[in-house]
């Protein structure tokens, strides 16, 4: 399999628990082996390689990171609203 070449990206904005997902960590744990090629000011450039196996696990583990991001935001949408409910039929 050839290597792609990825750009870290730092501020993806998902997680469990409001934390940022680090997808080159996520990559390691899915079996994938991950390179620093480089830097240039804040930007780090890595080379990422592995099977179609790891591939899966990455993408599994993505999909799972989304779906509990997706689970939080819409709870505690619910929870607004039901503060803005209860607050609009709470006397003076």
């Amino acid at each position: 399999m050839r290597p792609s070449r990825v750009r870290s990206n730092q501020g993806i904005g998902l997680g469990a628990e409001g934390a940022e997902m680090d997808i080159l960590n996520m990559a390691r744990e899915a079996g994938f082996a991950v390179l620093l090629d480089g830097r240039i000011g804040q930007e780090e450039y890595s080379t990422v390689s592995g099977s179609k196996e790891a591939l899966q696990c990455f993408a599994d583990a993505v999909r799972i990171a989304a779906e509990r991001e997706r689970d939080r935001s819409v709870r505690s949408g619910w929870l607004r609203q039901d503060y803005l409910a209860w607050l609009l039929e709470k006397p003076g």
